[in-house]
């Protein structure tokens, strides 16, 4: 497609073209003269769109701009024309030339300081596109204005923005940190997203307007804003595919969508509260949008799709952000005298970055003298964890977990005396080994196992992995 200014740029090479003919250049210079002209012109502007705001320049300014650029890429190959002018100093086209070159260049080189001046000195502060209307916060007689632009109509209605006693320079930061609203009666509402969730091509938003919730969605290509309702939310179901083999999956996504399909209808015709949202929302992922067809018209909804995942170990356990896993695995010891009988705590959850695994435990130090062990947390790999037996999947509120590793992290500063036959007759109250102490942590999340009869002599990891029996409240 040929716009209006790559017209510009084909006019502007023919035309030095032409001159290059009648100065001397040839015929052979006319296709690389043109092409000069209309690349350097065209590339020259669209970089400048990008890179300085060029964009914000009206149709005159940008075909100034592209002619001038046009005119230096076309001079720049007609630079053998000089050569000719050397041999042949009578020729009248040459005259014009020595005398012409520095005045086109000269204006050339104002023209270009001129436009980038222009485009940097923007008309306005800060401007938004939403919906069809372009917001922009202006500069009044000595306070901030609104101008409201309908891109369709190109009617401009402007008015005060009022802010109490906050300074110019205040109001412009807190203003360029909102996203804008624009009422039925054409009034902007300026708001603090609630949340904000970035895509590669999207961002979407939330926005309040007094007790009016609002999704935006930002296209990041075009560079422009959508705003639909709250409702117009959609269900997204978590690995479908898998759900057809798995039934836990298969029933917890069914429990999701219904819980979708009550909340819009109980909030139909009234307006949600904004706890009640984002404790809503916080069972979700907020997955982008996408165009739907409903009633012949197509409509923009946001994708929720439900924040939980299955466990690594046992497809039946869901791991939410709420709800969390833990075991207790029997694993291969960091020393060689360990055997296979070291004991590793695994915890499973979802935070904001995803489904997530980490493992604690207590281990030797280097010093096979020292008389204390080391408390270590560490992320895991599910494939890379190599274990013999572990006991079931303990699905425990988020915050008793956080509990856990908050006391786990204490040891780290202040860890327990290492002995082998901890818990046994023979040993101490504040000595532990792996499993004891293991056990211990468990207990903060409302975790009992049962000790074993051959527990007074010593703790083996392996007589506890797989359990049958547990106390869990």
């Amino acid at each position: 497609m040929v716009t209006n200014h790559g017209f510009t740029e084909i006019a502007l090479g023919i035309g030095g073209t032409i001159a290059g003919i009648k100065i001397g250049g040839g015929i052979a210079e006319a296709p690389g003269s043109i092409g000069y002209g209309a690349i350097g012109g065209y590339l020259g502007l669209k970089l400048g769109q990008k890179y300085l705001g060029l964009n914000r320049l009206d149709g005159v300014r940008q075909h100034f701009l592209t002619a001038s650029l046009s005119a230096i890429s076309s001079w720049t190959y007609s630079g053998s024309l000089a050569q000719r002018c050397n041999s042949i100093p009578s020729d009248f086209f040459c005259s014009i030339l020595s005398y012409g070159r520095p005045l086109i260049a000269t204006a050339t080189g104002v023209s270009l300081l001129y436009s980038i001046y222009i485009s940097r000195k923007k008309p306005w502060i800060h401007r938004w596109v939403v919906n069809d209307k372009e917001v922009r916060i202006v500069h009044g007689k000595g306070h901030l204005r609104n101008q409201i632009i309908d891109t369709k109509t190109n009617i401009v209605q402007e008015g005060p923005l009022e802010f109490g006693e906050l300074s110019i320079k205040k109001q412009i930061e807190y203003l360029k940190g909102c996203e804008v609203m624009v009422g039925a009666d054409g009034s902007p509402f300026f708001s603090k997203p609630l949340l904000r969730n970035p895509h590669f091509d999207q961002e979407v938003s939330l926005l309040k307007d007094g007790n009016k919730l609002t999704w935006q969605i930002y296209d990041k290509k075009k560079r422009r804003a959508e705003q639909v309702s709250f409702n117009k939310i959609k269900f997204q179901p978590m690995n479908p595919s898998l759900s057809d083999v798995c039934n836990s999956l298969r029933l917890k996504n069914i429990e999701m969508d219904n819980r979708i399909s009550e909340f819009k209808r109980k909030y139909k015709k009234r307006e949600v509260p904004t706890e009640k949202c984002l404790s809503f929302l916080d069972e979700f992922h907020i997955n982008g949008a996408e165009v739907v067809e409903k009633n012949e018209k197509k409509e923009l909804r946001i994708k929720l799709l439900p924040d939980f995942d299955i466990s690594f170990f046992d497809e039946k356990v869901i791991i939410t952000k709420k709800t969390w896993s833990v075991t207790l695995i029997c694993a291969k010891g960091c020393q060689s005298s360990d055997g296979d009988n070291h004991a590793e705590i695994i915890i499973e959850g979802i935070k904001k970055e995803g489904h997530f695994l980490k493992f604690a435990h207590l281990v030797r130090r280097d010093d096979p003298k020292d008389v204390y062990g080391r408390v270590k947390i560490q992320k895991g790999n599910p494939l890379n964890l190599n274990f013999s037996g572990r006991t079931q999947m303990w699905e425990v509120p988020e915050r008793k977990v956080r509990k856990m590793l908050k006391a786990i992290k204490e040891d780290r500063l202040n860890p327990p005396k290492l002995k082998w036959n901890a818990g046994s007759v023979l040993s101490k109250k504040d000595e532990e080994n792996c499993f004891t102490w293991a056990r211990k942590k468990l207990e903060i999340c409302g975790i009992h196992i049962e000790k074993k009869y051959l527990e007074w002599i010593v703790s083996v990891t392996s007589l506890y992995t797989p359990v049958e029996k547990y106390i869990t409240f």
